[in-house]
Formats: structure tokens, sequence, C-alpha cells
């Protein structure tokens, strides 16, 4: 997963610990805001810099013209495991009836 730059040096680890949906099977957990307890633990693998962006502004027929390019520092972390949801607060999120009939609807309608 590539990020921006986070200042950690590369092979060390580093915790997510503001982790906003977790899915653990086929119960999904969604935080108010934020999932209490779960962390996501991750190593950095490297420190490098994305792909040149070129930025020309440019107005007609008054010869202004600005060239400049820019490159964002990012960090290249590879997810190690999920752990921590605790099971207090868990708000499973289950389509609602409502919903799922409009969806049919909408399918039947696209199909013909």
């Amino acid at each position: 997963m590539e990020l921006p730059k986070l200042g950690i040096d590369e092979g060390k680890e580093v915790v997510f610990d503001e982790v906003l949906l977790s899915k653990v099977g086929d119960k999904v957990t969604v935080g108010e805001p934020l999932v209490t307890g779960a962390k996501v633990l991750g190593t950095v693998l490297k420190n490098f810099q994305g792909e040149k962006l070129d930025i020309f502004k440019f107005k007609a027929k008054s010869r202004y013209r600005r060239k400049m390019g820019f490159r964002a520092q990012l960090t290249s972390v590879q997810i190690v495991s999920l752990d921590g949801v605790v099971k207090e607060k868990v708000k499973a999120v289950q389509p609602k009836e409502e919903v799922k009939k409009v969806v049919k609807k909408t399918v039947k309608k696209a199909t013909k």
C-alpha cells in the first residue's frame, strides 16, 4: 500500500490505530466514528518518490506559459495483521428491505 511519506525508516513497524471499518467473515463492523480496540499492523518496505506530474499553465493570446513538475514523497507499507476488534458497540450493516426492493426493480428495468 502506498501512502504519503510517514517519516519512518525502512524495515520498522507501523501501527494504524484509527480504524473506520472492519470485516471479519460475513460480519461488518462500522465505527462510531472509529472501531474501538481495532488496529492494523504493517511494515515499512521503502520510502520513495512517486511518478512525476507535469503542471502546465497557459493563457491564450497573452504569451503566458508556465511549466512546473511535482514528485510526491511516498512510503510503501505491507500490512502484516489486523488485530483487536472489540465486540462491544458492534454495529452490523445489513441492507434494509426497502433498499433490496429498489435494487431489484432497477435491475429488472435495466435487463429489459
